[in-house]
């Protein structure tokens, strides 16, 4: 209750010429979008009403590649194709369209968006591939609660999807 009253106040904070992001998939913040004081937000994820939704997301075993449709309220709809992470998964499709919305909004290019992200690697210890051998993949992932080990769990099942998993 009181996480929610926080976050509440802190959009209402941001100032006219700033916006805050909000990931509209959780349905928490979707009420407390509903019951905002300011529309000084937007909102990205796979939901339809998105700001940026993802959409059309292939997942292959380093890597994945998904599509950006952005809608801005005075703007044409207009979409970003190929936006490729050297990362599976969900959370990190999320996180990366969470980026490239940032990026977007102060001004950075897609291009120069892209060829950042054609180089990042992640963040160590957040499902990061450490070896293959002999057709096994190995990860290391410091997920410490039931959300993130049921991330990584389903994150594994989608692009290993047959193979044996071994946690």
């Amino acid at each position: 209750r009181k996480l929610k009253k926080d976050f509440s106040t802190f959009m209402e904070k941001t100032p006219s010429y700033g916006k805050s992001l909000v990931f509209i998939e959780k349905i928490n913040l979707k009420n407390l979008l509903k019951k905002s004081k300011t529309k000084n937000f937007l909102t990205y994820g796979f939901n339809k009403i998105s700001n940026y939704q993802i959409l059309n997301v292939k997942k292959e075993i380093n890597y994945s590649v998904f599509d950006l449709k952005i809608k801005l309220s005075g703007d044409k709809i207009y979409k970003i194709k190929n936006i490729k992470v050297n990362l599976i998964g969900d959370h990190n499709i999320t996180n990366t369209a969470a980026s490239v919305a940032v990026s977007l909004n102060i001004g950075i290019k897609i291009e120069k968006i892209k060829k950042a992200l054609n180089k990042f690697l992640g963040i160590q210890r957040r499902f990061t591939k450490v070896f293959s051998i002999k057709k096994r993949e190995f990860y290391d992932d410091y997920a410490h609660h039931p959300t993130e080990i049921k991330a990584v769990l389903d994150s594994a099942r989608q692009v290993h999807k047959k193979r044996k998993i071994i946690c």
